[in-house]
């Protein structure tokens, strides 16, 4: 699954699986992301600290 598809599949479901959670920790470490996947980042990141979005525990 691509970061991009992780991103929106989170925003839709509001649900993020420890899988996606790896995913995305890698993807915002070791590359540049483009204005799309920072604007999907920004709005995951504001559903998580509204508690929108449900992490799943490993």
């Amino acid at each position: 699954m691509s970061f991009q598809t992780v991103l929106e599949t989170a925003l839709f479901q509001r649900v993020i699986t420890p899988e996606m959670k790896a995913l995305i920790e890698m993807s915002v470490d070791k590359r540049d992301l483009n204005e799309q996947e920072i604007n999907c980042l920004a709005l995951l990141t504001s559903q998580l600290e509204a508690g929108e979005i449900l992490v799943m525990p490993v």
